[in-house]
């Protein structure tokens, strides 16, 4: 089963060392959704929820996606 990293950067990126195995890249996906909405819970300010980007590794190097927390709270907002 692939492992996929998910690795926080503002200017400097705390890079993922354990990552977490799934089996469908959907799935690392909505995981990330879940670490966004974790992150969020800590009431950081807003001006560091826009700097916030998240990144989707897989297997230590290949960059899948790579999204501001901002852009990836905006879906939960609107549900609202």
């Amino acid at each position: 089963m692939p492992r996929y990293f998910f690795d926080v950067t503002n200017g400097s990126t705390l890079a993922d060392e354990v990552g977490e195995e799934f089996e469908l890249v959907e799935a690392a996906r909505g995981h990330a959704m879940a670490v966004a909405r974790e992150l969020s819970r800590n009431r950081l300010p807003l001006s560091l929820i826009g700097a916030l980007s998240l990144q989707i590794r897989r297997e230590r190097d290949r960059s899948l996606s790579h999204r501001r927390l901002c852009e990836l709270l905006l879906p939960m907002i609107v549900e609202v």
